[in-house]
């Protein structure tokens, strides 16, 4: 299946999509890319109705959730409103994926505290072709950078050695 050429956005910009995109230099040029977001994984569990709105479909393993497609005119405020309920229900993180030409619902959900994670060249197939995606995490857990962790070490040497 035909891999189709993704646009010159934020979202290709990124270092580790650059990486990817180098290494795959065939692509179908001028194929539009789908409308729809996020396009999750291939398979779905149902679309629960809860107040007023149709939730995204998703499956869950654990504790986390990977959210399969979002309907409606404001799928970022669905995405914010579903999170924030299963959130109250111990998910620790929600997962999805995002074509790569929806940057604005890129920089939405970044806002909204989504990072993105990985890029994934041909991941979503729709009709004769395959697109490229971003898969974006909300709730990873804060990583220590080494200049913190240096840091740290330093003071805690300063106060020892001032005691």
């Amino acid at each position: 299946v035909p891999r189709c050429d993704p646009p010159l956005n934020d979202i290709t910009k990124l270092p580790f999509a650059r990486r990817i995109l180098s290494a795959y230099p065939d692509a179908e040029q001028g194929m539009p890319y789908p409308k729809n977001y996020p396009v999750g994984e291939p398979r779905g569990t149902g679309t629960p109705v809860i107040s007023g709105h149709i939730w995204p479909t998703y499956h869950s393993r654990g504790n986390f959730i990977t959210i399969e497609s979002s309907a409606g005119p404001f799928p970022a405020e669905i995405i914010r409103e579903f999170v924030a309920r299963v959130r109250k229900k111990g998910v620790v993180d929600v997962r999805l994926a995002l074509p790569v030409n929806q940057e604005a619902a890129y920089k939405e959900l970044l806002d909204f505290g989504f990072q993105p994670v990985s890029y994934l060249p041909g991941w979503f197939l729709k009709g004769p072709y395959r697109y490229d995606c971003v898969e974006l995490i909300a709730g990873l857990p804060r990583m220590h950078t080494a200049e913190s962790f240096v840091e740290r070490a330093i003071k805690k040497i300063d106060d020892n050695m001032s005691a």
